[in-house]
């Protein structure tokens, strides 16, 4: 089980958005699930994009971030409904995800769910080889409770300037579009989606090389799920971050 999970960390840096999905011979939709309760069912809507037959295989797993880094942990609390299929070429196929669980919702769950993507293998009779993994996000939250508050701070990592984000909020933060600026001038920037920041936990991501920055103070901007972020920021004192590698600093 471990290294099945290591293999899916890694395709997670390849599909988590629909742009990467609607790149691969499956077309996923929509490309990530939010239910509030007392709903609990979704659908994913998947179409193969190509002239031949697809075999996928579906999989969910409870999403949490430790130490900086994403893990997914087998669960049975969330399930997918058909776990395996084959897609005839230009077929379509809904796929129902559904949280199970007896235990009331009391806070946010994160899930993802993982779609192997399997093309018959030519030169191999019966024997199916993996095309693609899709990895997306789900969520089911509660209607009521605070949103995420975050602390933000700026530190040097390796020559890199790191973005540091806390969130001790009770909803996960998804941030997007962050740009250092400081004199007029943009030092930094990291377009499109970043990544999320669960409850509770601490993630950094890389903004800029460290020697773009002259020192003082900088203007911070990027969009979130909570809204906006704008907010002046010094260097913080230097710290050493475990060797993550640089997706897994991105998406994870």
């Amino acid at each position: 089980m471990t290294s099945i999970l290591k293999s899916i960390g890694a395709a997670a840096l390849f599909v988590l958005c629909t742009l990467a999905a609607n790149a691969a011979s499956l077309m996923i939709s929509p490309s990530s699930i939010e239910r509030v309760a007392p709903d609990r069912a979704a659908v994913l809507h998947l179409r193969n994009q190509t002239d031949r037959p697809i075999s996928i295989e579906v999989r969910v797993f409870r999403w949490r971030q430790k130490g900086g880094v994403g893990k997914l942990e087998p669960t049975s609390d969330v399930v997918a409904s058909p776990k395996s299929a084959q897609l005839s070429p230009h077929g379509s196929r809904v796929v129902s995800v559904v949280r199970v669980s007896k235990e009331p919702l009391r806070s946010e769950e994160n899930y993802r769910v993982v779609i192997d993507e399997a093309d018959p293998a030519r030169n191999a009779p019966d024997t199916e080889r993996l095309a693609m993994q899709h990895v997306l996000p789900v969520l089911f939250r509660t209607s009521a409770g605070p949103g995420p508050q975050v602390d933000l701070s700026l530190t040097r990592s390796r020559g890199w300037l790191v973005l540091v984000v806390e969130n001790k909020g009770a909803r996960r933060l998804r941030l997007s579009d962050v740009m250092l600026m400081q004199g007029g001038e943009v030092i930094a920037r990291r377009e499109g989606f970043v990544g999320y920041v669960l409850p509770g936990p601490t993630r950094h991501w890389r903004v800029g090389r460290d020697d773009s920055y002259s020192g003082g103070v900088v203007t911070l901007s990027a969009n979130s799920s909570g809204g906006a972020i704008g907010e002046q920021l010094g260097l913080a004192v230097a710290r050493a971050f475990a060797q993550v590698p640089v997706g897994l600093l991105r998406n994870a």
